[in-house]
């Protein structure tokens, strides 16, 4: 009996693996708009944009080449992962280059979500994983939580940014400026270093059941 449970034991460590480990796979698609959906189940996600008019997506994936697909339909990029059943693990993550001045989404179920240099209207969406968002010149962005921290950091002041999270720490940087702030936290220190103005046409909104707010002017 000792040894079966070794011999099992063995097996699963053997299909474990690290995406950092994995042999890098590229794949161009077009991309018809202006406007681009990205939606993955696992696996960290870094999205940064190019002046190319296509979509390069880089994967590193650790596991059965079949349990891991892509594809763009109707302005959606899927980045899926099927690793379920007996003996069987996998690892991924994902490097999306997309178009500048690209209107973006992102969803994932599991794993970190990072942007950088956004243009564009924004919004990430993340069920468990945390999300960041640097060098944002975007007017618009929205950025939703279920577990996991926020941090949006700002070149160009907003005109609305809308934060919700139920369970993590939420930052946002932005350039100075007069803003209309509205902070929401069942459980969590606040700190608001923003200038306010009920009258400004540049608002921050953050909602948290369960995390800290803190909002500062980008030094």
């Amino acid at each position: 009996m000792k040894r079966a449970l070794l011999l099992i034991a063995a097996i699963l460590l053997s299909g474990c693996g690290s995406a950092d480990d994995a042999k890098p796979e590229t794949r161009t698609f077009d991309l018809a708009g202006t406007a681009l959906t990205i939606a993955k189940d696992n696996g960290d996600l870094a999205v940064r944009f190019g002046d190319d008019d296509t979509i390069r997506a880089t994967r590193w994936f650790a596991g059965e080449p079949s349990d891991a697909t892509w594809e763009l339909a109707d302005g959606t990029l899927r980045l899926a992962t099927d690793c379920s059943g007996p003996f069987k693990s996998c690892a991924v993550r994902y490097e999306i280059v997309v178009p500048r001045a690209t209107v973006l989404t992102v969803s994932g179920d599991n794993g970190a979500i990072g942007v950088d240099a956004p243009t564009a209207d924004l919004t990430l969406q993340s069920t468990s994983g945390s999300i960041s968002a640097t060098g944002v010149a975007s007017g618009n962005v929205k950025a939703t939580s279920g577990n996991g921290t926020v941090d949006l950091a700002f070149t160009k002041a907003p005109a609305t940014v809308d934060v919700t999270t139920d369970n993590g720490a939420v930052t946002v940087s932005v350039p100075p400026a007069g803003y209309r702030v509205t902070i929401k936290t069942d459980n969590g220190e606040v700190r608001n270093e923003l200038p306010t103005d009920p009258a400004s046409s540049h608002s921050v909104a953050v909602r948290t059941e369960n995390g800290a707010v803190t909002l500062r002017t980008a030094s």
